[in-house]
């Protein structure tokens, strides 16, 4: 009897526990049911040729124009850095490129900040969020941000014949030769057929490799998918997968699309829509880049205007290589937004409709030919400028335009907001906290919203050369409402009236009724960044006086180039005197491993505007793959003085002398660069005024 009593007891304790259980269940998950889930679509160098955008009359895109009609579209979005890999790992940490001094294509996971921040994908997941994604999101993609990912980024399809990759067949030379993917455009099908192609010929995808996977191509309709394609009928099954499954942990799905990033090709279908002879021209203004300042800070070798002649050269004129151009742009995003339409029609016919916030943007835009720039990497309308158009069901107001200026470094914060997402976005205080704002009041109130942001959307592009992790000397523009002003790092600036200037052809910094408008985007520009951006670099050398001569010590130099995020084997070493001593002198060795950019830049020896110096310093190859070494002065980037080439074998020792002249307006540092693989020595340095 007592047993039986105590099984009772047992039974009613357990059965009381149960039930307390779960009823102690129930709010975790109804807070879970409750929890927005999230679709992050993020397309590839895509401007503002989008329906509602009017970027072009004929842009055709009914998906995104039906998403439109169901949330909030920014038409005043801009990217924080017109390139993708340091726009993805901006946007996707919620940090800016001069707050992490992750400027253009270092990867981001050896940043100092970045990699003590939490990424989008995994402050998600550290929520309790089930977070997959495929495609390209991240250029430089981590696996474990994720709780499961599915593609990397794949470029293709690339055209193949004996190992090598191709520009598309139809494309003319000399633009084929930029290679398989800047210099590729054409319809997929535009091929030889399968029984007139050479052994080894034909489509592949984009994986880089010694074997690559083939992509079938005999028809229209026997072949296999693009990349694009691919992703989205991933995206659409893991989206069904989602709704079968019983589980109500909210999911964070991202989806990257390549297109329109080149290489143009698509199937034939999509240039259909786009009859060559009846494709309108990006609106352009000749003569329109002589005001302006890109062209005179960046490199002899930036693609922008390159590509530009390139185009001219390869069909004999201006006009046609754009419309040829434009008409493969055109084809890009109309195929994206069929591959975007597949995944929200998935979404859409699922459980998640009412329940998941829709994001769809690119990392930024695109030059089309203005400015005789074909490219992205500009601080002008048509590369900094991204389609964004957010639904947010409960919160958006549908078939809503909001005209505030925002950034894509504005999406973090936002969907923290909007998800509810609990605790810090760093790793710890090596990290920074987001810079961005939440989008939330445009959401609800897209005139008339009000936010705690910036009147202005920031953009930068990287200068490259010593200055590559100075954040002052890169170059910045500010987008307000009704203007755009410009800086580069040579002081050099742009401002455009938006009220009735939209395609930015008259440069009017230099008018004086335009100065109040110019002094006040300057300081918004500097409040913004929190710095004084301008010519004179922070460390700016010490000019020597007539006839002195500075011997050399070795505090005087340093890496011209930030090795601490490259690879183990390219990273260059260098030993101070007080380490090493070889021969009973006092030396600098320098390990040159691998990358053709090992140059020391000695920073404090200054050699002032108009003046000449005379050089001598003692240098011995002990290991070297190469022959020799070479020096300069050094400004923004570019040799401003005549480059001297050294020959020295193994072993050998030489004492270099040489005359060096400065015609900058600026004091420029030496630089002294090495062959690419070996261990030099250098001692005895001198400079001296003449």
């Amino acid at each position: 009897m007592r047993n039986m009593m105590q099984r009772n007891a047992f039974t009613y304790l357990s059965l009381t526990g149960m039930a307390l259980c779960l009823v102690l269940s129930l709010p975790v998950r109804a807070a879970e049911q409750s929890r927005s889930n999230v679709l992050l679509i993020v397309c590839d160098d895509l401007n503002d040729y989008v329906t509602g955008y009017n970027g072009h009359p004929q842009a055709r895109t009914p998906h995104l124009e039906r998403l439109a009609e169901t949330g909030v579209s920014f038409t005043r979005a801009y990217t924080n850095n017109p390139i993708c890999a340091p726009s993805r790992s901006s946007f996707l940490t919620g940090i800016y490129p001069h707050t992490s001094k992750n400027h253009h294509f270092d990867k981001w996971y050896r940043n100092p900040v970045l990699k003590n921040s939490r990424t989008l994908m995994a402050h998600f997941k550290q929520n309790g969020y089930h977070v997959t994604g495929s495609g390209k999101l991240m250029h430089h993609g981590r696996p474990e941000e994720w709780t499961e990912f599915k593609h990397k980024a794949d470029y293709g399809p690339f055209w193949h014949r004996d190992g090598k990759r191709l520009a598309h067949p139809d494309v003319p030379e000399p633009y084929a030769s930029i290679g398989c993917v800047d210099g590729s455009y054409g319809a997929l099908e535009d091929i030889p057929s399968p029984e007139n192609r050479a052994k080894g010929e034909g489509w592949i995808y984009g994986k880089w490799g010694k074997k690559p996977d083939p992509l079938k191509v005999n028809s229209a309709d026997d072949r296999d998918p693009t990349p694009d394609e691919r992703n989205a009928a991933w995206a659409a099954a893991t989206i069904g997968q989602l709704a079968q499954a019983d589980s109500d942990k909210p999911f964070f799905l991202g989806v990257g699309f390549i297109r329109p990033h080149t290489p143009l090709v698509v199937p034939r279908k999509y240039f259909d829509l786009f009859p060559l002879k009846d494709v309108k021209l990006p609106v352009r203004k000749e003569g329109d880049k002589e005001d302006t300042g890109l062209e005179k800070v960046m490199h002899d070798k930036v693609k922008g205007p390159i590509y530009f002649r390139m185009l001219q050269e390869s069909y004999g004129g201006t006009l046609e290589g754009l419309r040829a151009f434009t008409q493969a742009y055109l084809a890009s995003i109309a195929a994206v937004d069929d591959c975007i339409g597949q995944v929200l029609d998935a979404l859409n016919k699922s459980r998640f409709r009412d329940n998941t916030i829709v994001v769809v943007t690119s990392d930024h835009g695109w030059n089309m030919g203005e400015k005789d720039w074909v490219f992205k990497m500009s601080l002008w309308e048509e590369s900094c400028r991204v389609p964004l158009i957010i639904r947010a069901p409960g919160v958006a107001r549908q078939g809503s335009k909001a005209g505030h200026p925002v950034s894509l470094v504005d999406l973090y914060p936002t969907l923290v907001d909007l998800c509810r997402l609990q605790g810090d976005t760093r790793k710890n205080d090596e990290g920074a906290q987001l810079d961005g704002h939440s989008m939330r009041p445009f959401l609800e109130d897209p005139e008339n919203g009000t936010w705690d942001g910036p009147d202005a959307a920031l953009s930068m592009v990287h200068s490259g050369g010593e200055y590559t992790k100075i954040a002052e000397m890169q170059h910045f523009s500010v987008r307000s409402r009704d203007f755009r002003y410009i800086r580069y790092n040579n002081g050099f600036e742009e401002l455009y009236d938006h009220r009735d200037d939209s395609y930015e052809w008259d440069n009017l910094a230099g008018k004086p009724e335009f100065e109040p408008v110019r002094k006040a985007l300057r300081e918004e520009l500097n409040a913004m960044t929190g710095l004084e951006v301008g010519i004179i670099p922070p460390r700016e050398p010490t000019p020597l006086e007539k006839g002195e001569v500075l011997a050399f010590t070795f505090e005087d130099f340093e890496l011209a180039d930030d090795t601490s995020t490259w690879p183990a084997a390219n990273r260059s070493t260098i030993t101070r005197n007080r380490s090493q001593v070889i021969d009973g002198r006092a030396s600098l060795l320098m390990r040159s491993s691998g990358s053709p950019w090992n140059t020391i830049s000695f920073k404090t020896i200054g050699v002032p505007p108009g003046m000449t110096c005379n050089v001598r310093f003692n240098c011995q190859a002990v290991e070297t793959r190469e022959k020799g070494f070479f020096y300069y002065l050094l400004a923004q980037g570019k040799v401003k003085s005549k480059l001297v080439k050294v020959p020295l074998k193994k072993g050998e020792r030489k004492t270099v002398t040489g005359t060096l002249t400065n015609d900058q307006k600026i004091c420029l540092p030496l630089v002294i660069g090495f062959a690419q693989g070996g261990t030099y020595v250098i001692d005895n340095l001198e400079v001296k005024r003449k």
